[in-house]
């Protein structure tokens, strides 16, 4: 084991966390900039109203990228014990 390898090994890590957990974010951060629009322009203050809408749309996104998800941590970690037959020599 090279410290080459575990660079590797942590790069490729936070590749594919940020990967899987960028629909959510990005749903949220979208969907939270639609509702300041839509507050201000109402003139509505209530944050409940912000808070159930973004924590609908992130559900969504996350039940409809779940199975893309699934596949993506099923690879690295097929990947990962592959890799370690290499790390015991």
């Amino acid at each position: 084991m090279t410290t080459e390898w575990i660079i590797g090994l942590g790069r490729q890590t936070l590749i594919v966390i940020l990967s899987i957990s960028f629909p959510m974010l990005g749903v949220g951060m979208v969907l939270g900039i639609l509702m300041s629009i839509i507050q201000t322009v109402t003139a509505i203050k209530d944050q409940s109203m912000m808070t159930v809408v973004k924590i609908v749309g992130v559900v969504a996104a996350m039940l409809f990228s779940l199975p893309w998800i699934i596949n993506t941590l099923m690879a690295f970690i097929n990947n990962l014990f592959l890799s370690l037959p290499m790390l015991a020599q």
